[in-house]
């Protein structure tokens, strides 16, 4: 049976309706093992120590949260182009004619820059399909997501894969080594293709730079203080998503750390962000 996705476009709330389906994984086996991993129920320390990190990191707080399955990988160009290819999704780049860009320090509107023109409409992906998809909002990656038979990581989620089973500083060790991620290019410079660096201890790869990618959860700056210490979900209700990661762009140990927060509004999307998926343990 067909399935209608509705996608809003910004400020105007546009409804779009496409016919396609989103469950690509059904029926399908267990073909979604693919490229994941599966990170092992247990406790961690979630957030920075006293005097360490921003303030919204804080309090650090020991969470329990049960196994679950994280792409080893941020979704590639080649994953998203079969996805587009097999439901005919339009992102909201491509809806609004224009994608923002990282020049230099500040980021522009510019016309056409989407997920198959990352930097405008002179760019291309062509020889970059193993490359991480970028210029796709918080919705586009959501589509995705549920295609695949999966989701969104919580931000819970996110950061103990990316500590690893030592509960590291950064995904690479407990000191901050620029060789180690793509981490403090230059503003053309770009992600590089996924896989590129060391994976860390659970087998997942850059999580410390490359892009910034986007979690499933709501983002408040003081959800530390509430959240729940067994698989907390984020608020019910914000303004913002969270992201995580630091990118290629930014080169400062304060944006490269596991515990680093970021946030966006859901119908954001630039050459800087995109994402990789979850899938609990339990679900068969």
């Amino acid at each position: 049976m067909r399935r209608w996705c509705v996608i809003v476009i910004g400020i105007w709330a546009v409804l779009i309706f496409l016919p396609c389906n989103l469950s690509r994984a059904e029926g399908n086996g267990e073909a979604w093992k693919k490229d994941m991993v599966l990170i092992p129920a247990g406790e961690f320390w979630m957030g920075s120590p006293e005097k360490e990190g921003m303030e919204i990191e804080h309090p650090r707080h020991k969470v329990y949260l049960d196994a679950y399955w994280i792409d080893k990988y941020e979704v590639t160009n080649a994953q998203f182009a079969r996805f587009v290819e097999e439901t005919g999704y339009v992102t909201q780049a491509e809806w609004a004619g224009f994608g923002f860009v990282m020049i230099e320090h500040d980021q522009r509107q510019i016309p056409d820059a989407d997920w198959r023109h990352p930097w405008g409409p002179e760019s291309t992906i062509e020889n970059k399909m193993d490359y991480p998809v970028v210029q796709v909002s918080w919705e586009d990656a959501a589509a995705y997501a549920r295609w695949a038979g999966k989701r969104l990581p919580t931000e819970a989620e996110w950061e103990k894969a990316a500590r690893g089973p030592e509960g590291l500083k950064y995904s690479f060790g407990r000191f901050y080594d620029r060789s180690k991620a793509r981490m403090g290019s230059s503003w053309d410079a770009g992600p590089v293709r996924v896989g590129s660096y060391s994976p860390n201890g659970y087998g997942v790869y850059d999580t410390t730079g490359n892009i910034m990618e986007w979690c499933a959860d709501w983002y408040l700056p003081d959800y530390y203080e509430k959240s729940p210490s067994r698989n907390p979900k984020g608020p019910d209700k914000a303004y913002h998503r969270v992201v995580r990661g630091g990118s290629f762009f930014y080169g400062d140990p304060l944006y490269t750390r596991s515990a680093f927060r970021g946030f966006m509004t859901p119908s954001t999307w630039n050459n800087n962000l995109g994402f990789r998926c979850a899938r609990d343990a339990d679900n068969k």
